[in-house]
């Protein structure tokens, strides 16, 4: 995503086409997709467990490196607290 403007069509079509196609994947297979419009939308690792989309045992694939950061703290403290 753009940092600099968010408005659609991206003067970067590269990114405009991914993000199309992304769109157009989800709505095609019935899979929830927050897109920059929604209000839903925010931080991955924030997002996900506030509403209840991370679940224990989900695959999740998100291109947001820091959500595996976060995940990988957690199960590190899961550890050390248990």
């Amino acid at each position: 995503m753009p940092t600099q403007s968010q408005t659609r069509p991206f003067a970067d079509t590269l990114a405009e086409q991914m993000t199309q196609a992304l769109t157009d994947s989800c709505k095609e297979h019935g899979i929830q997709f927050f897109d920059l419009a929604s209000k839903q939308q925010g931080i991955v690792h924030v997002i996900g467990p506030e509403k209840g989309l991370t679940q224990p045992g989900m695959t999740i694939a998100c291109g947001d490196r820091s959500y595996v950061d976060a995940w990988c703290f957690r199960i590190d403290r899961f550890r050390d607290w248990h």
